[in-house]
Formats: structure tokens, C-alpha cells, sequence
């Protein structure tokens, strides 16, 4: 997990901060980060005293802030300079400065929310607020996804197939959207693996039951536990009684055999349409990895269209590990490793 995690974390960074943040404070920032997730333990001593996980994350904090700030200003002068932008920072900046000047492409409520001039604690905070999102869920994801690979080799032996392909041969050869859409049994394994085994199960809201909202609309803010406000019935045999507790769990929703045939199994190819060049999702209310509704995290509708062309982006990434990760296929092995002990990465 920690190496995959590291990972994450330099692949993250430098996809929000590009080349205005410098390897060692990568690593700081990298150190720090599992202090403040330490803090977030079921069991911790709840008061910031010394020698407290808590006390520790508001120091890791305040470290990852000053950092994340300096990041900030440095993007802000690239911007002014007219220099392209090389990551998720600078093309907010870029945004704001081209509502400022000439109002950009884009609408007139977007530009009210551009036009103002954010401070580099708060674009600080927010960078800061995506890594949180990004490093347990998304580690996590990784890890379940090399796990079932290394349990199926013939879907990774397509997967690797794929790549080989698209890359001409070059593994090393550096990312892009257009390579990405090429990418159709790697994209499809992904969703698959994210279906099978989904970072977080438990989310929010049923609520959105209660009150006759439809199930499209809904908003599912993740690991949030409602209450019923009156007696509610689930089917006719049984009716959840006011005043209960629900934590609704997205697992079910996953593996509904009439939605999904095998529900338990690692089939990518559910997900390939009919020319098997595309990815298809006919019961896209079950698919509930990201939630749903207003909430919905939207990683790629959200996230990619405003990141430049990952050519422009640090070539460490392009050279990064992910490349040479090599699975070594533990089909018949499941004996218990011991901690610290990471086979195959």
C-alpha cells in the first residue's frame, strides 16, 4: 500500500503543482500527508497536545500549507509572464487572469466565480483538499486493481497487450488524451476493478428517499449517516421505523446480478460494446463508485479538460515507476505476507 501510495502522492503533485514544486518538497509533502491521515484514525486522543497524532497533523498542515502557497505565487508569476500552462494550478490561474482581461470562453456565471481574485492560501487549500481526496481512495483503487490482475493473469496478459499496441512498442512513451482513448480493455478493466472492489462502500444520503427525490437527483456526500425523519417503507414487509440511523452502502447497487451477471467475478469485457472499441454502460444509476446526483465526484469531466496536454507536463512523470511496475502472478500463493513486505512492486 505505502509504495503505491508514494506513488500517488508524486503523480498528484505533479499534476497540480507541474514544475513550481520541487522533489524534496514532494517528499515533505508526501511524509507530512500520512501524519494528517494518522490523525483521522477511528481511535486518537482527541486534543492537539504534544505527542498527540492530532498535534502532529496540525504541524504536518501547517508544512504542507506554506508549500502549497508558495506553489501558488510561483504559478501566479508564470501566468502573468504568459507562460503555457504545465498543471491543474496554472490553468485555474489562467482562467481568472483571462476573465479579468478579455472574459475568456466561458459563460457569464462562470466568469462572475473567475473574475475574482483568489489568494494563494486559498488556491493553497483547496490543492491541499484534492490530495485528500485523491491518496486513500485512489491508493486503494490501485492496489485492488493489481491484486485482481494478479489473480487473472489472462485479462492482464490483454491489458499488457493493449498497451504494447497503443504504445507502439514503447512503454516509456509519454501519455496522452488521444493514447488514453485508445486505451479501450485498460479503460474497461479499471471500471471493472473499481465495480468489484470500490475504495468506499458506505455513502449518504437516503434521505433523498424520504423526501421523494429521484434516485437521478440525488446527492451522496460520502460516509455520512442520515436519519429518518418518519416511518418509511422498504417493500411491503418491512417499513424502517422514524428516528433510524442509515449508513447506505453503494456495494449492493455493484453487484445486483440481474444488472451485472457474475456480480462477484472480474470481467472486464462487460463494459466493451459490441465493436469492443467502446466502453458502454447501460445501467449507468448502479454504477455508483463516484455517488450520484449533484455531489458526484466527476473525475474526468471535471479534471481533464482543464489539465494541458500531458506532453507539456514534468517528463519524471512520463518516466515514472508505474511503467516498470512488473505483477508477479501470485495465482496460487495467498499465504499472508508480512508486514512491510511488498512482492511484485
Amino acid at each position: 500500500m505505502m509504495p503505491m501510495r508514494d506513488l500517488n502522492m508524486e503523480v498528484s503533485l505533479r499534476v497540480f503543482c507541474g514544475q513550481h514544486i520541487s522533489p524534496e518538497d514532494e517528499r515533505a509533502i508526501g511524509e507530512k500527508y500520512w501524519l494528517i491521515t494518522r490523525a483521522l484514525e477511528l481511535v486518537n486522543f482527541p486534543l492537539a497536545l504534544p505527542g498527540t497524532n492530532v498535534h502532529a497533523a496540525i504541524g504536518a498542515r501547517k508544512i504542507a500549507m506554506a508549500i502549497l502557497m508558495d506553489v501558488a505565487a510561483k504559478s501566479k508569476l508564470s501566468m502573468a509572464a504568459g507562460d503555457e500552462p504545465t498543471c491543474l494550478v496554472d490553468a485555474w490561474i489562467k482562467s481568472m487572469i483571462d476573465a479579468r482581461t478579455d472574459g475568456g470562453d466561458d459563460d457569464e456565471e462562470t466568469r462572475k466565480v473567475l473574475v475574482r481574485e483568489f489568494s494563494d492560501h486559498e488556491i493553497a487549500m483547496v490543492v491541499l483538499s484534492f490530495l485528500f481526496a485523491s491518496q486513500d481512495a485512489m491508493s486503494s483503487s490501485i492496489c485492488h486493481a493489481f491484486e485482481l490482475l494478479a489473480d487473472h493473469p489472462e485479462i492482464l496478459a490483454k491489458v499488457r497487450e493493449e498497451q504494447l499496441r497503443v504504445r507502439g512498442g514503447d512503454v516509456d512513451k509519454p501519455m496522452s488524451f488521444e493514447l488514453l482513448d485508445q486505451m479501450t480493455y485498460t479503460r474497461a478493466t479499471i471500471k471493472e476493478s473499481l465495480r468489484v472492489l470500490p475504495p468506499v462502500i458506505m455513502v449518504g444520503s437516503l434521505a433523498l428517499a424520504l423526501s421523494r427525490v429521484r434516485w437521478a437527483d440525488a446527492c451522496f456526500p460520502p460516509q455520512v449517516p442520515y436519519m429518518t425523519l418518519k416511518d418509511f417503507p422498504i417493500n411491503p414487509e418491512y417499513t424502517v421505523p422514524k428516528g433510524t440511523m442509515l449508513i447506505p452502502s453503494i456495494w449492493p447497487s455493484l453487484h445486483d446480478a440481474d444488472v451485472y451477471p457474475e456480480p462477484d467475478s472480474f470481467i472486464p469485457e462487460r463494459w466493451l460494446g459490441s465493436d469492443g472499441k467502446t466502453i458502454e454502460d447501460p445501467n449507468p444509476k448502479n454504477y455508483m463508485v463516484f455517488g450520484a446526483g449533484a455531489h458526484k465526484v466527476r473525475p474526468r469531466p471535471c479534471s481533464l479538460p482543464h489539465l494541458p496536454h500531458p506532453s507539456r507536463l514534468n517528463p519524471r512523470v512520463h518516466a515514472s515507476p508505474v511503467h516498470r511496475l512488473r505483477v508477479r502472478l501470485l495465482v496460487h500463493d495467498r499465504r499472508r505476507r508480512p508486514r512491510g513486505h511488498h512482492d511484485g512492486l
